[in-house]
């Protein structure tokens, strides 16, 4: 999952150093995207143990990304996230408020 090459032009966004850390890499990208049930749990189990778990969820919630495992949760969790937060939210501050950690 390198989203790094779109750099800093993609939305402004800068590039992405914790995905260098993600445990992600070490498996097929595949695995986070598919759309079965026994796959998405594998992945989430990949996810418990990222050191950059956090970052990674602050990143899908703030490109509001659709599809895929991002910091351990699916698309429909995280516009769950999205539906019951106000516009504007700090979405770091957010994860680390409901207690989800690296």
């Amino acid at each position: 999952m390198n989203y790094s090459r779109f750099g800093a032009g993609l939305l402004g966004w800068a590039e992405m150093s914790w995905e260098e850390q993600a445990r992600c890499r070490q498996y097929d990208p595949e695995m986070f995207f598919a759309p079965r049930a026994r796959a998405e749990r594998k992945a989430k189990t990949i996810c418990v143990k990222c050191p950059v778990k956090v970052d990674c969820l602050v990143f899908a919630l703030q490109a509001k990304v659709e599809f895929g495992i991002w910091g351990g949760t699916n698309g429909k969790e995280r516009r769950a996230m999205i539906r019951s937060s106000p516009v504007g939210t700090d979405w770091r501050e957010e994860i680390q408020s409901i207690g989800v950690t690296a």
